[in-house]
């Protein structure tokens, strides 16, 4: 095949900026070409240099590899080198196997290749990648969504680059993407074909929340001058679409209006913009820059959340309101300036504080510093604040600081060492979740509260110092520090919440205080090392016996060790109530006695038993809770020696499965019911059983 040499050069000196890999491997350099015919077919020419060379122009003998996507058939390769090259800079290629020919001939007059072609040796001609002149579709302008429609299913299948243009002039989008006629549910009934919106010429004043919701195919929109507000989630989605520009006339854009247009490359906001919705541009990940204009008043909770492109923002002086983590997840965002004339808001080294630099809002997520002395002026560090602040390995907190706020230091995933001055009062949820570098903390005797997954997953904390005023452990506070070994809960704590210790898969024992009143379902859920839960004997709510949680008189069982020895357990008779995941994860257990005085037999109660092989549901029980069995792979025998009603119910109307296949179907049918039922492992959803 041919192609002119001039391009060749042309790409591959533009390649050269990118810059040189440093690495001891070398990378051999290359070109490409890329060209989608009318129809939509794909055409990839890659040249890879044979030998090492500091300025890459193609050379005999460099190899080649063309790739062939067309619609409704197989993909095709064709690979060879470089046979020939002729003064006026033609290249010949010549495919490796002789019959490597394709069948194909599509340079028919439907396409233009302006700066040459590649020829394949039998003759057959393909467009040269990149030279195509595209063939523009512009239709309307249309006075109806139904005229639009119909023209739009008449075009071909396209690409970004080459999208149709599409004129709409109507009073009424016809309302979100959803509703059969909406301009929306036109662009993906047609999803194949890529559309730039023209709507200067329509005439009404809201873009109507989810008006284009998932129109992936839609690249770029022109939006009339009429339009004064642009509702919730009205881009949501549009993932294709790469600019936008917002005219003078809108005042407000409101939530998660933009969020998710990964392709989103430059924004125009208008002079008149008063407020940004929630999450208005989430997950803009290709946003490298934006302009707020003077006019915005309020920017909402997460409105520029995950726009890991974004380099800079400029708060002008209008700005009074900035809603948590606004700036949150910006993994390249190195600098937030504020106007010197902002009555609410300052700027200190790129970092956001309120005026007085009592509260930090944010802290750019991209500053590449190590380390970061909070001020002594900071009283309250804002939600997310230091969020995936990757390249923090230490922070100071200053002395005047009395809540750490939630997520603040979630994603820190650097971060070795934090000290918590004795001014904190209450580490809120996530505070340090996810901080995988983590490796020891020491609460203070100030804080009262730890807060909902405040050290979750800090999967290499292995030393906690709890301080002795923390009343409260919360839900997952703890969950998945699958390094810590062990922890001390003093005697001021009175809760543990579900889940605080849960994952934790290598703490081998803990001791419940006599403080303690209040212990939530799995607590110690999948802490697959645990081996003895002690409770101090001056204990009011709670004992132990065996290293095994109960409450004060031993009538209910709340939580057996999953890192206990032993394959057989036989439940005191004087229990009657088996406590929700109270043997959750227990993988050594393959037999458990239930006794005739268990009435109740709790959510989670034996999930993930996972050698469990037979258990005995005796006539005194009267309720199994949800998922009471789920995921005992190996439970292939279930006897019930009574009748039992509520049967996968936590007493609210909530109904689920307690077994895992058809058992509580066969159990409650007509020719169920008391019996021993057995079905073969692995056992699953789709396990049936059988009543012998």
């Amino acid at each position: 095949m041919k192609i002119k040499k001039l391009l060749l050069i042309l790409l591959v000196f533009a390649m050269s900026l990118v810059g040189c890999d440093n690495s001891s491997t070398y990378t051999p350099q290359t070109v490409k070409y890329e060209s989608v015919d009318a129809v939509g077919n794909t055409y990839i020419l890659t040249i890879t240099e044979k030998t090492s060379r500091a300025a890459y122009t193609v050379t005999k003998g460099d190899s080649y590899t063309l790739n062939i996507k067309q619609q409704g058939q197989p993909d095709k390769e064709s690979k060879g080198s470089v046979s020939t090259i002729k003064d006026d800079g033609e290249l010949t290629m010549k495919p490796t196997k002789a019959d490597d020919t394709f069948g194909v001939s599509i340079n028919d007059g439907k396409m233009t290749a302006i700066n040459g072609t590649i020829t394949l040796e039998d003759g057959g001609k393909i467009p040269a990648p990149g030279a195509v002149t595209p063939v523009e579709n512009v239709g309307g302008p249309f006075t109806s969504i139904a005229d639009m429609a119909a023209w739009l299913s008449a075009q071909p299948i396209n690409t970004p680059a080459s999208a149709h243009t599409v004129k709409l002039n109507v009073s009424d989008l016809g309302g979100y993407a959803g509703i059969s006629g909406s301009a929306g549910y036109v662009l993906i009934a047609n999803d194949t074909k890529y559309v730039n919106l023209d709507l200067s010429g329509s005439t009404f004043t809201d873009i109507v929340g989810s008006a284009f919701y998932r129109c992936s195919n839609l690249t770029n929109v022109t939006i009339p001058d009429s339009v004064t507000s642009i509702k919730n989630a009205a881009f949501l989605y549009c993932t294709s679409l790469a600019s936008i520009k917002i005219p003078d006339s809108v005042t407000s854009i409101g939530e998660l209006t933009f969020g998710c247009c990964f392709n989103l490359t430059s924004v125009t906001i208008g002079n008149s913009i008063n407020s940004i919705g929630d999450r208005a541009f989430e997950a803009c990940t290709n946003l490298t820059s934006l302009n707020i204009p003077n006019s915005v008043i309020s920017i909402g909770m997460g409105a520029f959340e995950g726009c890991s492109s974004l380099t800079s923002v400029t708060i002008p002086n209008s700005v009074t309101s900035i809603g948590y983590y606004a700036f949150f997840d910006c993994t390249s965002l190195t600098a937030i300036n504020v106007g010197a004339g902002n009555t609410a808001y300052s700027s200190q080294d790129g970092v956001l504080y309120n005026k007085d630099k009592t509260v930090l809002n944010t802290y750019p997520a991209g500053k590449k510093e190590n380390t970061f002395i909070i001020p002594n002026s900071v009283t309250s560090i804002g939600n997310r604040a230091f969020g995936s602040c990757i390249n923090l390995t230490s922070v100071t907190i200053g002395n005047n600081v009395t809540s750490i706020d939630g997520g603040v230091f979630s994603y820190c995933t650097s971060l070795t060492s934090v000290t918590i001055p004795d001014s904190v009062t209450n580490i809120d949820g996530g505070a340090f979740s996810y901080c995988t570098s983590l490796t020891s903390v020491t609460i203070p005797n100030s804080v009262t509260n730890i807060g909902q997954g405040a050290f979750e997953s800090c999967s290499n904390l292995t030393s906690v110092i709890i301080g002795n005023s923390v009343t409260g452990i919360r839900n997952s506070a703890f969950r998945g520090c699958t390094s810590l070994t062990s922890v001390t809960i003093p005697d001021s704590v009175t809760s543990i919440d579900g889940g605080a210790f849960s994952h934790c898969t290598n703490l081998t024992s803990i001791t419940i205080p006599d403080s303690v009143t209040s212990i939530g379902s799995q607590a110690f859920f999948a802490c697959t090392s645990l081996t003895v839960i002690t409770v101090d004997a001056g204990n009011t709510v709670y004992s132990s016996q065996d290293g095994i949680l109960y409450n004060k008189d031993k009538t209910t069982l709340h939580a057996y060790p999953a890192g206990k020895e032993g394959t057989t357990f036989t439940i005191p008779n004087d229990v009657t109530r088996i406590g929700n995941g109270a043997f959750s994860s227990c993988t050594k257990l393959t037999n458990v006695t239930i006794p005739n005085s268990v009435t109740i037999i709790g959510n989670d109660s034996f999930s993930s038993c996972t050698k469990l092989t037979n258990v005995t549901i005796p006539d005194s029980v009267t309720i199994i809770g949800l998922g009471a069995f789920l995921s005992c792979a190996n439970l292939t025998s279930v006897k019930f020696e009574g009748i039992i009603y509520n049967l996968g119910s936590d007493g609210s109307g909530v109904s689920m499965d307690p077994f895992n296949g058809d058992l509580r179907d066969k159990y409650l049918a007509a020719n169920g019911g008391i019996g021993t039922y057995t079905t073969t492992a692995p056992v699953n959803r789709d396990s049936v059983w059988t009543k012998r």
